[in-house]
């Protein structure tokens, strides 16, 4: 990534956060969301661990992406805020058990 571009920068002293968008110019293929998120915080002098990422949008062929993330205060009010992220229930109902049910009515 070579330049980071902020266009929008607004404080939340409610919700104890920075809301920002930038844009970010990168070569060679997209980067992951880890990348995005040290690069932003480094250039931003922001922890890493209270920058949440919000929205990545890239166009075909076009080596910028517009990003919009928050930086929090503190942990404490980005656990509170943020909502928790839920983990996929795997499915464990054998072919056995879709038969038995159908025999139940």
């Amino acid at each position: 990534m070579t330049e980071i571009k902020i266009t929008e920068k607004k404080e939340s002293p409610l919700l104890s956060r920075t809301e920002v968008t930038a844009e970010v110019a990168y070569s060679g293929k997209v980067p992951k969301k880890e990348e995005f998120r040290s690069k932003l915080a480094t250039a931003l002098s922001a922890k890493e661990n209270l920058l949440v990422l919000k929205k990545i949008r890239t166009k075909f062929g076009d080596k910028k992406a517009k990003i919009s993330f928050y930086i929090y205060n503190n942990e404490k009010d980005m656990s509170d805020i943020e909502p928790k992220k839920k983990e996929k229930k795997a499915k464990t109902e054998t072919k056995e058990e879709k038969e038995g049910k159908g025999e139940e009515k």
